[in-house]
């Protein structure tokens, strides 16, 4: 009967094995609870719901017998994976206030997660040196791999990402003790395709006219507009060299229709009108080559190279410029 009796109770600390260490805790024994609750180093097989219970038996008996450092980590490892996590209410001010500590250091290193972000296993928060590793499994057309890589914010995940993919991750701290799981071999998470994105083309960027091109317009429109004025002046010259020649005159030759100094009249009119057309289409044909020469010049660049120099024009050719010296 009492060889029974020892069996059964070597196979529940074998099922539980901080059965026996919370028997101690709950007898105030706090040395002895915390002697039987395993260290960090032999969590190995431990489920997530047993590293939270070693954690706070841990933490308690730590700050119990006044090994505060301790258990100053050890509240910050419990909070970061377990934020939800209430301090029971025998415990005094003292504890209370490492608690609070270990709450605010949580609160600004971020609580312990584990997720697939844009097509990346992201891992984020502060652990506390808790978290060692993380096992990444996948299953795909029908067959399962598995890789383990250290722990570090975001890791390129080893499946195809152009293919659907049946994926389970498993974030694993001392002795591979399971802290966190994204997705069961059981139940999976599917992740769909990468949908890849079209780069769109450079923005087409408004043409705007140099100052070089402005000027040119300005330059070709007073040209214009002086050929238009001299095409009108000798249009005037006409009208008085045509009177002359349509005054009456003697047999030798003598305008008789006239006087003399009307006569002169009309020949310095028709002179002055000739000589401002000539002076007006002259200058309007120099300003409308300006202003053409301006125009095309505007979009002209010249970028400098070790060995010379290439010139942009607007008919979008390349001329090599000679070795810039």
């Amino acid at each position: 009967m009492s060889s029974t009796l020892v069996a059964l109770l070597l196979l529940a600390q074998s099922v539980d094995p901080l059965a026996e260490a919370q028997r101690a805790f709950d007898e105030l024994q706090f040395e002895r609870a915390l002697t039987l609750t395993p260290p960090p180093a032999n969590w190995s097989g431990f489920s997530r719901e047993e590293v939270v219970h070693a954690l706070t038996l841990r933490a308690l008996c730590l700050a119990s017998v006044k090994r505060d450092d301790e258990a100053r980590l050890a509240f910050r490892q419990l909070l970061a994976l377990e934020p939800g996590w209430q301090l029971p209410d025998q415990f005094g001010p003292r504890v209370r206030t490492l608690v609070l500590e270990a709450k605010d250091a949580v609160s600004r290193g971020g609580r312990l997660s584990l997720a697939v972000e844009s097509g990346a296993v992201v891992i984020g928060g502060d652990a506390f040196g808790l978290a060692q590793s993380v096992a990444m499994s996948w299953r795909m057309a029908g067959e399962t791999k598995s890789v383990k890589a250290p722990v570090a914010n975001r890791i390129e995940p080893p499946w195809s990402s152009s293919e659907p993919v049946d994926v389970w991750l498993t974030l694993l701290g001392p002795a591979d003790s399971v802290l966190l799981e994204w997705g069961t071999a059981a139940a999976p998470k599917h992740l769909a395709p990468a949908v890849v994105a079209s780069t769109p083309g450079p923005a087409q960027t408004p043409t705007r006219l140099s100052t070089f091109g402005i000027a040119g317009i300005i330059a070709a429109g007073v040209g214009v507009a002086a050929l238009g004025s001299g095409v009108f002046a000798l249009t005037q010259a006409d009208q008085p060299r045509a009177a002359l020649a349509a005054a009456t005159r003697d047999a030798e030759g003598r305008i008789t229709s006239l006087t003399q100094r009307e006569a002169f009249l009309l020949d310095a009119r028709a002179n002055g009108a000739w000589q401002a057309a000539g002076v007006l289409l002259v200058a309007g044909g120099v300003a409308l080559a300006a202003g053409v020469t301006l125009f095309l010049i505007g979009p002209v660049t010249v970028s400098a190279s070790p060995s010379g120099a290439s010139l942009m024009v607007p008919f979008d050719a390349d001329f090599a410029v000679g070795a810039l010296r």
